[in-house]
């Protein structure tokens, strides 16, 4: 089984509200919010590094600046250890720590104004401490992770003028080289040698600003929460093949080959018509105002995510929420493992809020199999309202079930 040590006490929806512990100002944080693609260095960029050309097509829109109502754009936050959270390609990293390090050994100012930006977080933290002095650059950035964005990702990033970091709210496109430390959060932006730290709440609606490139949307945008324990490998998806692939803190390559099949997946099980009660093992199955309760066969690793009305997301990550929701049942197969499995999360009788539920699934890979089929049923005071059926694969998400309660 593979597993990511990794711990995160709750899942939000929304920008995440920091302040900086040195008091300064981050004029940007007002509202305006830079659009960043892949292959850009942005704004006043601390530099320019060796490394891998970024493979990614960056399409400027016509329309340069996007203004949204309050409450409109919001961003999902997500825990910094999630599998599948980033991407990586075997045995190769696109970002490169040592040339990183020799620039910053050559450029004093730089490096100071390097230091003090990420020293501004109060979420930082290392072998260290939580802190980082200019002699203490070559070990921090050598316990660094290279990895690529999936997701657009909220960020602080950090330009450079008159010998100052400059702080600036930004959105990184998926693909993005980036390198995260051991709580899974993004600290250097690889191309350029920012300097990266936790967003900052904007105080109005947001406006993005910037070339937007295809399927950008403020709905798609994930903010990265720092898991609470360090991270003891990382799981990526495969860029360069199928499935995912296993990196170890401190690692640009020397990777865990993923796995594959031969074998056809079973056939997927037809919808219930009343709420399950008990596993295929014999585990009693939470039931009440809302029930969630994914089926599938073979030895993928499927994981149920469930969004409550109030924006709170339970999964693996996250196994309960505010308002009573809670997922009772984990079931992660062994190698091999191919018959019947399931999960399932529930409000008990008298504990649902209303609103709307919105249940989707995610492959995260698998061992003999990297596709399965499954099943999705959701419950609403015993009725089944909502759901769906068919086969993914490795890395797939499913199409979201939305019910009213």
């Amino acid at each position: 089984m593979i597993v990511v040590v990794a711990i995160i006490a709750g899942s939000i929806v929304g920008i995440v509200a920091l302040t900086r512990d040195d008091g300064s100002k981050d004029d940007s944080a007002a509202g305006e919010i830079f659009l960043e693609g892949a292959s850009s260095q942005g704004t006043d960029p601390f530099g320019s590094l060796p490394g891998p050309a970024v493979s990614v097509t960056t399409t400027s829109s016509t329309q340069t600046t996007m203004s949204t109502t309050p409450g409109s754009a919001t961003a999902r936050s997500v825990s910094g250890g999630q599998r599948g959270l980033y991407g990586g390609s075997l045995n190769t990293g696109r970002c490169d720590p040592e040339a990183q390090i020799q620039f910053l050994s050559n450029n004093n100012s730089i490096a100071n104004a390097f230091v003090n930006a990420l020293n501004t977080d109060p979420t930082l933290r290392w072998s260290g401490g939580t802190k980082v002095s200019r002699e203490q650059l070559p070990s921090y950035i050598r316990e660094l992770t290279s990895v690529t964005l999936i997701n657009d990702t909220r960020v602080t990033n950090y330009g450079y003028s008159n010998g100052r970091a400059t702080p600036r709210q930004a959105v990184l496109q998926a693909g993005t080289a980036v390198m995260v430390d051991r709580y899974g959060a993004p600290r250097i932006k690889c191309n350029c040698g920012n300097p990266l730290t936790a967003p900052i709440a904007v105080r109005s609606a947001p406006v993005y600003t910037g070339p937007q490139w295809p399927g950008f949307a403020p709905s798609n945008i994930v903010i990265v929460t720092q898991t609470t324990v360090i991270i003891d490998v990382f799981i990526l998806v495969n860029l360069s093949g199928g499935g995912f692939i296993e990196r170890t803190p401190g690692s640009t390559g020397v990777d865990v080959a993923p796995t594959t099949t031969t074998t056809a997946p079973p056939t997927t099980a037809p919808p219930a018509t009343r709420p399950p009660t008990t596993s295929p093992g014999g585990t009693v199955l939470g039931t009440g105002d809302v029930q969630a309760t994914l089926n599938w066969s073979g030895d993928c690793d499927l994981d149920l995510h469930v969004i409550d009305p109030t924006g709170t997301e339970i999964s693996f990550v996250s196994p309960t929420s505010p308002s009573g929701g809670q997922l009772d049942v984990d079931d992660i197969p062994d190698p091999g493992q191919t018959g019947n499995h399931i999960e399932n999360v529930f409000w008990p009788t008298g504990a649902a809020p209303r609103g709307t539920y919105s249940s989707f699934i995610v492959n995260l890979g698998g061992f003999s199999s990297t596709s399965c089929p499954y099943t999705l049923d959701v419950f609403v005071n015993g009725i089944r309202t909502g759901g769906n059926s068919g086969i993914l694969g490795a890395g797939d998400t499913s199409p979201t079930a939305t019910v009213n309660f």
